[in-house]
Parts: structure tokens; C-alpha cells; sequence
């Protein structure tokens, strides 16, 4: 068997070892959402309490698109896990977040922490750590932090140090970030993001009052770097 056409099938038995995780939801979709005409439906509403229309047919319509995206993936996924009592687990808490929110930008950061989650596999508290973050994290909160993730991280102290490249580009973002989001609003929401453990003070640094302040005197931790990894599209 060449290696093409064996690559073709393992990923075709990847994908309908998730397909069987995702039977009863698209068997929903393709009935166009009625919950009588559809076993699917009885299922969706009973095991994860969709009390509503308007909430079972945001999870159906997600289902139907990630599935629809499912099969143009050229990845490999990992059957065993996929049949796991710790995904199925995940996809019904992450199943019950997309039926709480009509926002597009959510349900589409939904759809990259499923397939991320299918990839790098985090073990279930971490993964449900980070789906709780994505859900209850202002927007705003997610810029500031993929700010630090992509600049601030580079800097050593109070940026000594930096190349002209990085030193403009660390800039640029710093001034983007400060016309999207007022300074007293920025304040609280690092506070907030420092209280969540995502952001830290940098080692010796004081209270920062001075709108440039703020960034010098604070960096991303670890984990805060990994849950923006965790949202971030896989090429």
C-alpha cells in the first residue's frame, strides 16, 4: 500500500471514529433540527439540558459545520481518544457553551479549541480550564493577551534589548491595543488577567500608573502563553 493511499485511510477511520462521538447531533442536522423527527435531537436535549430551540439549534448548526469541516481535514485524529470517556466528556461541556452564545467570534474560537483539543489532546481538567477561560474572558481580555503573547514575552527588562524590528513591531502593537481599549479599562483588565494567573509583574516592578507602564511592568506566565497557543487556528 503506498504511503498515499494509507494516509487516505487512516484519516477516513479517524473520521468516522468521530463521526460515531457526533452521530446523534448531525442525525439532528440532516432532519433540519426537529427534535421529533430526529433521534438526535431527544438526545442533544436530554443528555446536555438544551431547554430551548434557539440553543439546540446553535449546537446543531456548529456540529454541522465543524462536521462539514471535518471532512475536507487532511489531519489524523487519534480514534482511542476520540472514543475516550475524557473527550466525550469535553465536547459536552464545550457543546453546552456554544448553546449559550449567538456571538460569531465565539462560536468560531469554539471551533478551534475542539479541533486543537483533537490534536494536542490536554488531559480533561486542563482542557476544561481553558474552555472555561474562552467562555468567561472578555474579548477585549483575549487581545491584551494575545498582545503579550506575540510581544511583551520577548521583552527583557523594560526592553533593553530588543532588535529595531521587534522594537517597532512591540510599538505598533502597544499603540493598536491602547486606540482599541481605554488606559483606566486596560488597568482593570490586566488586574483581572493577573488575578486569573495569565499576566504577572514583572520581577521588582511597582504599581504601574503611566499608560506605557503597564506593559513594561507585566508579562504573559506559562499559562497564560499556552491557552492563547490553545485558541490559536492550527495551520
Amino acid at each position: 500500500m503506498n504511503k498515499s493511499k494509507e494516509s487516505k485511510e487512516i484519516r477516513n477511520e479517524s473520521f468516522n471514529s468521530l463521526y460515531q462521538i457526533f452521530v446523534a447531533a448531525t442525525a439532528a442536522c440532516l432532519a433540519g433540527g426537529d427534535m421529533i423527527l430526529a433521534g438526535g435531537g431527544t438526545f442533544l436535549t436530554q443528555i446536555i439540558g438544551l431547554r430551548s430551540k434557539l440553543k439546540f439549534n446553535r449546537a446543531s448548526r456548529f456540529v454541522e459545520e465543524f462536521m462539514d469541516f471535518m471532512t475536507k481535514s487532511q489531519t489524523n485524529f487519534d480514534r482511542d481518544y476520540i472514543n475516550s470517556e475524557d473527550f466525550s466528556d469535553f465536547f459536552e461541556d464545550l457543546i453546552i457553551s456554544v448553546s449559550k452564545t449567538n456571538s460569531d467570534l465565539k462560536i468560531k474560537r469554539y471551533k478551534n479549541i475542539l479541533l486543537n483539543q483533537l490534536i494536542v489532546r490536554k488531559d480533561y481538567d486542563t482542557s476544561v480550564r481553558y474552555l472555561n477561560l474562552a467562555n468567561n474572558l472578555e474579548e477585549n481580555q483575549i487581545v491584551i493577551l494575545q498582545h503579550w503573547s506575540l510581544h511583551e514575552f520577548i521583552t527583557p527588562t523594560l526592553n533593553i534589548g530588543l532588535t529595531k524590528e521587534q522594537t517597532i513591531n512591540l510599538n505598533s502593537s502597544r499603540k493598536l491595543l491602547g486606540q482599541k481599549i481605554e488606559h483606566s479599562e486596560l488597568e482593570f483588565l490586566v488586574i483581572d488577567l493577573r488575578s486569573k494567573g495569565l499576566l504577572k509583574r514583572k520581577d521588582g516592578a511597582m504599581g504601574a500608573t503611566r499608560p506605557i507602564s503597564i506593559f513594561d511592568h507585566h508579562s504573559i506566565t506559562e499559562i497564560g502563553k499556552e491557552f492563547v497557543d490553545y485558541l490559536r487556528v492550527q495551520e
